[in-house]
């Protein structure tokens, strides 16, 4: 079935559909497409999607004001209408969208707290990253911290989304605090998911094992014989899938070298003296 824009616009907006379908979090999902007509699609039905709300009743919609500015905090973080934005940004938007609706939530005091105290947003890094893995929370902390490594791990898609991660360090401290006394057994599955995702990726597999040394440290966390056979299988696996897309990496990088010998060799050969080029007799 071909939709047209207007007509996607309309069940996009419909009232059924975007509270029992999770549309609002679907457009901000798509903002991440490659395809970027896809980008502006969903650009422009977030903005017709604020016209919409912006004719509901407070009585009718109670969050009105709450989603209409988290829409504008999102659309005011891009220098370009139709940028191409991190997975661990529009992941944390989509969450949001649906945790505002969901004020018992353990969560929501967090999350909300850090909206209304930063009006610009800033999409080079992970959204309370700091705050929530290391949760000052007495009767929350764990799901706070759980919240935030389950958003890591599903947003784990690309390179950009680990570049967006390591800007906070993420990866380090990820791997700093899997043998701490005060992570569960939940959280160690959702850090050993991220890094299963992250190695899948050749390039980020090359700067976890030449920057961050994941191959010595899952060697040591398997020797400490502190974790459960399941948690060391998944390790073993994580290392396997390393050292592949290193290789990946690696054969990748020495093929772009031998092309560009090639390519230098020829250009100097073009550009000699035809009366200084071996000549097919003297081959012979």
């Amino acid at each position: 079935m071909i939709l047209t824009t207007k007509s996607l616009s309309i069940f996009l907006l419909s009232k059924g559909c975007v509270y029992e379908h999770n549309c609002l979090a679907l457009l901000f999902s798509a903002t991440s497409s490659s395809d970027s007509s896809i980008r502006a699609l969903a650009f422009a039905c977030l903005q017709k999607f604020v016209n919409h709300l912006q004719e509901l009743n407070t009585e009718i919609f109670a969050e009105k004001a709450l989603v209409l500015y988290l829409i504008r905090i999102f659309k005011h973080g891009f220098d370009t209408s139709v940028p191409r934005v991190s997975s661990m940004i529009t992941h944390f938007f989509a969450r949001v969208s649906k945790l505002m609706l969901n004020p018992s939530h353990d969560v929501y005091p967090q999350i909300m707290a850090f909206l209304c105290m930063k009006p610009i947003f800033d999409i080079q890094n992970v959204p309370e990253f700091y705050k929530l893995l290391f949760s000052s929370s007495p009767e929350h902390h764990t799901e706070e911290r759980e919240w935030l490594l389950s958003l890591i791990s599903e947003a784990m898609l690309e390179p950009t989304d680990y570049q967006v991660l390591q800007n906070r360090a993420g990866i380090k401290l990820l791997l700093s605090s899997f043998a701490s006394v005060w992570l569960d057994r939940k959280s160690r599955s959702l850090i050993l998911r991220t890094l299963q995702n992250a190695v899948q990726m050749p390039s980020v597999a090359h700067d976890l094992f030449t920057r961050e040394g994941l191959h010595m440290w899952i060697t040591s966390v398997i020797h400490s014989g502190r974790f459960n056979r399941w948690e060391k299988n998944y390790l073993a696996q994580v290392f396997c899938s390393l050292l592949e897309n290193e290789r990946k990496y690696q054969r990748g990088e020495k093929g772009k070298e031998q092309a560009c010998k090639a390519a230098t060799a020829a250009s100097k050969w073009y550009h000699e003296p035809a009366c200084f080029r071996p000549s097919s007799a003297s081959n012979n």
